[in-house]
């Protein structure tokens, strides 16, 4: 995907102004939303006679429009609360969805919320997701997130670590770091495939009260969703960059998932998941990093530091002794952590 064109503010806002008025909302009141963490804009519009709020989504960049829509139809027609969407406008990347609420799962743990509870609902609902047949990417229209485009994004990584190094990268060494992942094939493969959200996370659910069973489980911001590995969403959930989880509840909700399937896939789900770990952490390394040193966000360079410590659980996996053995000769220990110095 390339980059989206730079456009004014007043561009923007004349663009929002005409679809609202196109779409009848143009007298609504709006509540301004913080930005995503991809730069996503929400607006909340107050309906004022039309039958309650809506929000008003504005993509960063307007082909992430139909990656939504088509992923928001996958999700819907498997039975996943996502939100409804109104109306649509694909040149300028806008949409109006349903409000689904502001019971957002990382508010409500935040506030006292029973974390063992509000995981599991999410759990469920990945349960009730991958019980659907392994789906054919191509035939979807959705990516297929397999070895090879896997190890394209977790190069990532290099481009943007060596720049808090003392030195760049040399070439060999980036050449061993991606010789350095040599069962993520297998991991990819080991369980089999099924829809993934790809940023699955507790800011990325909201909980709906009106619900029942894995539905209570609001789902947003799963634009990039794609077909990929089967534990790929539960380690985004139980290993976020964002929040720790309390005491062994990692653990038990991975347990718990895990006793749903058969024996076979179970191991299989199991044996891929530190390698699948491994490299969405080092992902994350190199996402929250970029933004961290372009931005100077303490946030994003906090997600990096929690992001080494899940992946320093991993340094005894046999299947990642070479990437920890890589680690230890382009990267000092010093320089795994926040990368604001």
């Amino acid at each position: 995907m390339g980059l989206a064109p730079v456009l004014s503010v007043a561009t923007i806002e004349d663009m929002i102004a005409g679809f609202l008025r196109r779409e009848g909302w143009e007298r609504a009141r709006q509540s301004y939303m913080q930005e995503d963490f991809s730069g996503r804009l929400y607006r909340r519009l107050h309906g004022e006679g039309k039958g309650g709020n809506v929000l008003l989504m504005r993509m960063r960049a307007p082909e992430e429009l139909g990656a939504f829509l088509r992923m928001r139809r996958l999700l819907d027609a498997r039975g996943l609360r996502v939100p409804a969407v109104f109306a649509s406008d694909a040149d300028g990347g806008l949409a109006l969805l349903e409000d689904l609420g502001d019971s957002r799962l990382d508010h409500l743990l935040d506030t006292g919320g029973d974390a063992g509870t509000l995981y599991r609902i999410v759990a469920d609902a990945l349960l009730h997701l991958h019980a659907a047949p392994p789906p054919d990417a191509a035939a979807l229209g959705v990516p297929l997130y397999g070895e090879e485009l896997f190890l394209r994004q977790v190069s990532l990584f290099l481009d943007v670590w060596e720049r808090i190094l003392p030195a760049p990268f040399t070439p060999a060494q980036r050449r061993a770091f991606l010789e350095a992942w040599p069962p993520l094939g297998k991991a990819c493969r080991a369980a089999g495939s099924c829809l993934i959200l790809r940023d699955l996370h507790a800011a990325n659910v909201l909980y709906q009260e009106n619900e029942k069973g894995h539905r209570r489980a609001g789902l947003i911001d799963f634009q990039d969703g794609a077909a990929g590995p089967l534990c790929y969403d539960l380690v985004s959930l139980l290993e976020d960059a964002r929040r720790d989880l309390p005491g062994n509840l990692r653990e038990e909700l991975r347990g718990y998932y895990a006793g749903h399937l058969d024996a076979g896939k179970r191991a299989a789900f199991l044996a891929s998941w530190p390698v699948i770990a491994a490299l969405r952490h080092m992902r994350v390394i190199a996402i929250a990093g970029r933004r961290a040193l372009e931005k100077r966000d303490v946030a994003a360079a906090g997600y990096c530091a929690r992001s080494w410590e899940h992946l320093r659980k991993y340094a005894g996996v046999n299947d990642l002794t070479p990437l920890f053995r890589w680690l230890d000769q382009a990267v000092p220990p010093e320089f795994r952590g926040s990368p604001l110095r």
